[in-house]
């Protein structure tokens, strides 16, 4: 659209948004993302790209639902907060995640 035309113009940058579909799928640009971010982030952390796409695919998931979850319920002070853990290996094997 205009805007992502302008960024391209002056900020050089490429825009990329996000979509993913009501089912769990996303477009094809944001799957490309999230597979270099994927392969980005398992360099940086020394660990597998199994592992590290499959924590990036649910911290997306958790994220998104608890935005839902907020839309529904209106924004209220709560106690619990979104595990901020950036531990990729820790917070598979604590939630069993093995991908």
């Amino acid at each position: 659209g205009k805007y992502e035309e302008r960024i391209r113009r002056i900020e050089q940058p490429l825009f990329t948004p996000l979509i993913f579909s009501c089912t769990g799928g996303a477009s094809n640009l944001t799957t490309t993302f999230l597979k270099k971010l994927a392969s980005l982030v398992a360099e940086k952390n020394d660990t597998s790209y199994s592992t590290t796409i499959c924590w990036i695919r649910c911290r997306i998931a958790f994220a998104l639902l608890w935005s839902l979850i907020m839309c529904m319920r209106g924004c209220q002070p709560c106690k619990h907060h979104m595990n901020n853990d950036h531990d990729i290996l820790l917070a598979s094997a604590e939630s069993g995640l093995l991908c």
